[in-house]
């Protein structure tokens, strides 16, 4: 037997070494081997570690065949040590080296109390706290929090690298007088804390910690068409926790004795930043002729705090302007890409003089940016600065942008000594890959990766990031997939999931269609994210307690639904105001809501049935009322032919997903779909958001891979080709790419198509689709079942891929390429883990030369596939780009 020779990548919730005020605690690990042979026989893992604080110890044996376990540990500012061990039988073989997660503190500030400034007016507000040090410091640790954004600076040293800070949340009770969509009484309110070791920041003396305050989300009054979403006016709470080398202790904490003062600076989330660089407040200090104390807040916040989890937003590159459009007053920046950020730049100029930044996603054919795109006309991404005559620079502190191209406009001749775009968003750790023979599918590969990181901040995948920015649930929950296939996003989902269970009505069950609640429109697909995302997660991660937490929330949304029929048993309703159906097909949408409605209640129904069972929770539940909606259905909308809404839109993809159609009416409802799309709509795609997801998934699974590929090699309208060939670099809101298809209101009113977004992931879930079946790396439950499933659906097709995924029980990969005679497809497992070939990705004109087994352990494995006959059918030796370009 080979020995476990490494255990590393140790976890808690998919951080590392984090500080959380977390209940249950779900530590994973990875481990490799000496040899790549199987050596998982007869190893054993034990987890050990202990407190440093109490001198508390835990060890205990990791179940047989997992490389996770479950913990609760510790009380608050607990730190706690661990690592993990492996024997073969009672031999030691090998120690990972410690791992350290800290408790926080739960929720309850030792000295600190919240804090605003008095008589504001909108503009940013800055705190200073001063205290002196008369002792030699050991460790110095910040408890800190601000709404909407904050910033903090110890000794002039910004403390932290993160931006956007707190993650958004549902922070607190608030009015929301006169908005456009049913209000929901929300499940839980909680606001996230920041904990920074600021050791290297202070000294013995005097010290001053300032706290600089934007509007973020909390006191949001930019759309006031659609009513008042605002908690109230900006506050922070923060403490210093400082341990002295004689093993003393100290709380510094906010309250009334800290000067305050409302600078000329203004910060709003979707317009800009304002800056008089005449008055300092580029630098956030407060001018000391106004300063004023802070007054202690009252009611407080009746959000918990909660330590936050380690996806905020950071600066994840540094752009170059590709290209620069010099003009008499100003120039023009192209960088490129669509991205969000926001501009660098040191500027020297008369002072008194204004520079304006106008940002966007287009440029007009004189070389000016066209906004339309990411405002309409209204919410245009601006900012502006006052030079002060020295050389000033410019960041943004409480926004970002979403744009590729900059234009910045000034009033009088200025210089420009540097310029560049901080591309920032939800810190990633480590991104996955993609690759095959076909560029049109890396450069959609590589579309889809740069929409899902622009829309990735404050904890939340939003819609578009300029021009709404919200947490749509429909298209978080639609893009899930694809997105934990591309990125390593298992924080970040972890914490939109709690999002979804808070925003959750408390009294009806209704999931509104944003979460954390900020409006907008929807209906049950966009609910629907209640069941989807704590499955997804479960999948990946094989963490049960994200499913127990989430059950009572999905019992909840099933009879929601189950209350919203009509007299023919159909979802036809949802609180006031939207309940759309499918969403954005290439035309308006025909395909009933209601029947993609009550399909989505299906779903629910057998999600919550599928996790009753992974829990074993019991008799199965709802059985009656399945069988009788799956019976409103077809009387609704089943037609003699197999077809089901006369199989426009994909209609007959949802009932065939949600596993509705009789036994007699499968084969030609399925062959009935491949000729609409083969035939009737002539490979080109006829969905929506929700739909198109079903449709490459079942295409690839049914061992329909040339009609999937014949689809997305398209290049007209409408395809992703299309939007490549217009210079896309991120995905549009439609197929369209000036204005969406004409669509209907809540009341039923249908109305003119809207200038689209350049920048939306909805369509994105494609991706998931192409790392499953055209790489053929299907790790769509490899956490919850340790199996990755060999799955080469298009190696008919291309000539060659490869994909590299990190899986929760370490890294995995794929390679394959073919030529006329044979095909070798080599892949990766990961300890912990086993993989399964899938026959039936394997054309049928190839063998498998070594039939041993079709199922492999850890190691790295090739299989050899030979032609049986060398014949010509047309496909087999061309190129699948060149076959389907112009289908």
């Amino acid at each position: 037997m080979k020995e476990v020779s490494r255990i590393y990548n140790l976890r808690v919730n998919g951080e590392k070494n984090p500080v959380t005020d977390a209940q249950n605690l779900h530590l994973t690990f990875s481990a490799c081997c000496e040899s790549k042979k199987n050596c998982e026989e007869d190893v054993r893992f034990e987890i050990a570690g202990f407190g440093e604080r109490t001198g508390k110890t835990f060890r205990f044996s990791v179940d047989r065949g997992k490389m996770s376990a479950d913990l609760m540990f510790g009380d608050r500012y607990e730190r706690v040590n661990w690592w993990v061990e492996a024997y073969c039988r009672d031999t030691l073989l090998c120690r990972s080296e410690q791992a350290v997660f800290e408790r926080g503190n739960g929720g309850k500030f030792s000295v600190g109390k919240w804090i605003e400034c008095p008589g504001y007016t909108g503009r940013v507000p800055v705190f200073k706290k001063k205290f002196s040090v008369g002792k030699k410091i050991d460790k110095a640790t910040l408890y800190i929090t601000g709404l909407g954004y904050y910033v903090s600076y110890l000794n002039g040293v910004r403390t932290d690298s993160y931006y956007l800070k707190p993650l958004v949340s549902e922070y607190d009770e608030r009015p929301l007088d006169g908005i456009l969509c049913y209000a929901p009484r929300a499940s839980g309110k909680r606001i996230y804390y920041n904990v920074f070791d600021v050791s290297g920041c202070i000294g013995q003396g005097d010290n001053e910690l300032i706290v600089a305050l934007g509007n973020g989300w909390y006191c949001h009054h930019e759309k006031e068409v659609e009513g008042n979403y605002s908690y109230g006016v900006p506050k922070t709470i923060f403490e210093l926790k400082i341990e002295y080398a004689d093993g003393e202790s100290e709380y510094i904490g906010s309250d009334d004795t800290c000067d305050v003062v409302q600078t000329k600076r203004e910060a709003t989330l979707f317009r800009g930043e304002k800056i008089d660089f005449r008055e300092n407040a580029g630098n956030l200090f407060m001018q000391a002729e106004r300063v004023c104390k802070a007054k202690l807040c009252d009611p407080i916040p009746t959000g918990k705090p909660v330590a936050s989890p380690q996806c905020g937003d950071v600066v994840a590159n540094i752009l170059q302007p590709a290209q620069i459009y010099r003009q008499e007053s100003g120039m023009v920046l192209d960088f490129g890409k669509n991205h969000s950020g926001f501009l660098s730049l040191k500027m020297k100029g008369e002072r008194g003089s204004l520079v304006r930044i106008i940002y966007g996603e287009e440029i007009t054919p004189d070389w000016h940016v066209d906004h339309f795109s990411t405002s309409w006309g209204i919410l245009v991404q601006t900012d502006e600065f006052i030079l002060s005559g020295e050389t000033d620079l410019f960041e943004c502190e409480f926004t970002v942008h979403a744009f590729r191209y900059a234009e910045i406009i000034w009033e009088k001749p200025c210089e420009c000594t540097e310029i560049v775009s901080k591309e920032v968003h939800s810190r990633i750790d480590r991104y996955s890959e993609f690759s095959c023979s076909e560029k049109m599918l890396n450069e959609i590969s590589e579309m889809c990766v740069q929409t899902f990181v622009s829309n990735m901040h404050g904890g939340i995948p939003s819609d578009c990031p300029h021009r709404e920015r919200r947490g749509y649930t429909g298209d978080g929950q639609v893009t899930c997939e694809a997105v934990m296939y591309s990125l390593q996003a298992e924080v970040f989902y972890r914490k939109w999931l709690q999002d979804i269970l808070d925003a959750q009505d408390a009294d009806t069950g209704f999931v509104p269609h944003t979460a954390p609640f900020s409006g907008g429109g929807g209906g049950p697909s966009w609910g629907y994210a209640v069941c989807e995302i704590p499955y997804r997660l479960y999948a990946w991660t094989g963490d049960k307690t994200v499913l127990r937490d989430a059950l009572p929330h999905i019992q909840k949304w099933v009879d929601y639904l189950l209350a919203r029929r009509n007299q023919d048993g159909l979802v036809d309703r949802e609180e006031w105001g939207w309940c759309l159906g499918e969403w954005f097909c290439p035309d308006e949408v025909r395909i009933p809501a209601e029947f993609v409605n009550t399909c989505v209640l299906v779903r629910s129904i057998k999600m919550l049935q599928n996790i009753e069972k992974i829990l074993n929770s019991g008799a199965e539940s709802y059985a009656e009322e399945l069988a009788e909606v799956v019976r409103s259905i077809n009387r609704a909308y089943l037609d003699e032919d197999g077809n089901y809404c006369k199989n426009d839109q994909g209609a007959n993809l949802f009932a065939l997903d949600a596993g509705i159609v009789p036994l007699k009416f499968e084969q030609i409802c399925w062959k009935n779909c491949l000729e609409y799309f083969r035939v009737g709509k002539k490979f080109h795609v006829d969905t929506g958001i929700f739909g198109s997801k079903i449709l490459f998934r079942m295409l690839f699974e049914r061992g329909e891979a040339e009609t999937a590929l014949c689809i997305l090699f398209g290049k007209d309208y409408p395809s992703y080709g299309y939007m490549l060939k217009q210079g896309a670099t991120t995905l549009w809101e439609c197929w369209t790419e000036d204005f969406s298809p004409d669509y209907y209101t809540a009341e039923g009113e249908l109305c003119k198509g809207y200038p689209v977004s350049h920048n939306h992931p909805m369509f994105g879930s494609v991706l998931s689709s192409i790392y499953r079946f055209v790489a053929g790396l299907d790790l769509d439950e490899t956490g919850s079942t340790g199996i990755i499933r060999i799955r080469p659906y298009a190696l008919r097709w291309i000539s060659e891929a490869e994909a590299r995924v990190n899986t929760v029980f370490g890294e995995t990969w794929i390679g394959w390429k073919r030529n006329e005679s044979v095909a070798e497809v080599r892949f990766f497992v990961p300890y912990g883990c086993s993989a399964e070939l899938d026959v039936n990705a394997i054309p049928q004109e190839y063998r498998i030369d070594d039939k041993k087994s079709l199922r492999f352990g850890y190691g790295e494995h090739c299989i050899l596939l030979s032609r049986k006959e060398l014949v010509s059918d047309g496909i087999q030796g061309r190129n699948a780009g060149d076959q389907y370009a112009n289908a």
